[in-house]
């Protein structure tokens, strides 16, 4: 075989190498354009909500699961914010306490990262907090530096990070920011690595200083491709593995778009919400979520109306509808969808909420119910009476998998 290779080489003179070589390097060359074309791109998906008929969440899910964040003797949510899941634990930022709740699948409390003040090692503020490589990092805008933390809670070492007041992703070997329509940027989004800077996303003037913070933030997908939903906009970022952004998907309300430029000439007072209800206008998407085989988006309007979109990973709408009942176990299950699994869509809720339905006890004995309700009921009843959080995760229809 080696000969072989040997005389097949022979046969060519130095310069069909050389032609031979060009070629591949054009090759390459092209493939490397390509992928830079496919960078920025804009893809318009446009979505009469006028069509929308009423639902059930058995139109979206098979099921559903609640769970009981479980306080101990100190340690206890107040204000819980952002939920991450990783490596079997449900990580939470509580935005009162400025710290980390670690809990199991079942709710138990594990650890905390607090706060603890403004020295070395330690952090003061939380705008925000990534998990990657088994790593946990918390980003302080106030002392601008990025504390980073064991799976088990332990301080690692910390880091000097200039940006304030953004949302972030750790990535591999790069960051993603948020800045928060910071005035010191002309660009809403940065991506960073230890040698280049990349701004994505121009500031319009009328945006500088409006901060807004969202409890979903950067997501990834199983292929490392991360996910952003533009505060006061109407688009999706998609970022590939290394970080560049690669397309933004802008959604098209038609008649249900509220320009930007007009709502903020109304202000946030009561005109803005009423020319906004009055006209069933479209805020912004209020949630998004990477799904494994799905993206799921949420919008709640002043005017009620709570619609959901199904899309698949082209795209391309599986599923529409709006104010959805739940048929799957009778639970007010209506509020706004704030983390995923991958397979589950999963929703937060207070306890005293929940145990507000006069019909709680009458719901539970009811025959046929797709949830672990009955059982939940009577294994938490003594913390159900508390101020304490549930989370419910509601499994995504297997057809919507295929």
């Amino acid at each position: 075989m080696n000969k072989l290779n040997f005389n097949i080489w022979e046969e060519f003179n130095s310069s069909q190498i050389r032609l031979l070589l060009l070629s591949l390097l054009l090759l390459i060359s092209c493939e490397v354009k390509d992928l830079e074309r496919r960078r920025n791109e804009v893809i318009n998906i446009e979505i009469d909500l006028d069509s929308f008929k009423e639902g059930k969440l058995s139109d979206l899910y098979d099921s559903i699961y609640y769970v009981l964040l479980k306080p101990d003797s100190i340690n206890f949510l107040a204000d819980p914010y952002k939920v991450k899941f990783y490596k079997n634990l449900i990580y939470i930022r509580d935005a009162f306490h400025n710290s980390i709740f670690a809990y199991d699948q079942k709710g138990n409390f594990q650890y905390r990262i607090n706060s603890t003040g403004k020295g070395p090692n330690e952090f003061f503020t939380m705008d925000d907090f990534s998990i990657n490589r088994d790593t946990i990092w918390i980003k302080d805008g106030v002392l601008k530096k990025e504390v980073a933390f064991s799976l088990t809670g332990q301080f690692l070492l910390e880091k000097a990070n200039v940006f304030k007041r953004a949302m972030f992703y750790k990535g591999n070997n790069f960051n993603l920011y948020y800045l928060n329509n910071d005035p010191e940027f002309d660009f809403r989004i940065l991506r960073k690595t230890a040698h280049e800077v990349n701004p994505y996303i121009l500031r319009p003037e009328y945006l500088i200083n409006n901060i807004f913070s969202d409890p979903v933030g950067f997501q990834s997908n199983k292929d490392m491709e991360v996910y952003f939903n533009l505060p006061n906009d109407y688009s999706v970022l998609k970022f590939d593995s290394l970080g560049f952004l690669d397309t933004q998907y802008v959604f098209d309300f038609g008649i249900k778009n509220f320009k930007f430029e007009d709502r903020f000439k109304l202000g946030e007072g009561i005109d803005h919400f009423d020319y906004s209800e009055e006209n069933g206008l479209v805020e912004s998407i209020t949630s998004f979520l990477v799904l494994d085989k799905n993206y799921i988006i949420y919008i709640r309007r002043n005017d009620q109306n709570k619609e959901y979109i199904l899309f698949n990973q082209e795209f391309s709408q599986s599923y529409k509808g709006k104010n959805l009942v739940n048929d799957l176990d009778f639970t007010p299950l209506n509020e706004m969808p704030w983390s995923s699994t991958g397979k589950e869509v999963v929703y937060l809720m207070n306890t005293s909420k929940f145990m507000s339905m006069s019909n709680l006890n009458e719901i539970k004995n009811k025959p046929g119910l797709k949830s672990n309700l009955n059982h939940f009921l009577n294994e938490n009843s003594s913390n159900l009476t508390e101020e304490n959080f549930i989370l419910a995760f509601a499994k995504v229809k297997s057809k919507f998998n295929n």
